[in-house]
């Protein structure tokens, strides 16, 4: 028990105890807040989904020769963000499936904090 006495009070002490015996440790979940949060990213994710439909809507019905084949080919709308892409490439469908996935990470990840 020589750990326990040189642990410094407060926090450090506290976790030593708790590393000791972890049927003693207890963490408060925020559960009510999680939800919020898990509510918030829904909602946004609302809106580029929404963002992403009408991207994908104006650049199939596009008479450039790029952005109508985005919908049939994913290497083409990801190369709409590259320097050299051809001029009138749009990147707002790309950049927003990049958005998406980002949130979607983000979701995913605090879904199943919240739900174990």
């Amino acid at each position: 028990m020589r750990e326990e006495a040189s642990s410094p009070k407060g926090y450090p002490k506290i976790a030593f105890l708790m590393s000791k015996s972890p049927e003693f440790s207890i963490f408060r979940r925020y559960g009510a807040l999680n939800a919020k949060n898990l509510l918030y990213l829904q909602a946004e994710l609302k809106n580029l989904e929404a963002k992403l439909h009408d991207f994908e809507t104006a650049d199939e019905s596009s008479q450039h020769e790029d952005r109508m084949i985005y919908s049939r080919d994913w290497e083409t709308l990801k190369d709409s963000c590259e320097a050299d892409a051809i001029a009138g490439n749009d990147k707002n469908q790309w950049r927003t499936i990049l958005e998406i996935r980002e949130k979607l990470r983000e979701y995913s990840h605090l879904d199943t904090l919240v739900h174990c």
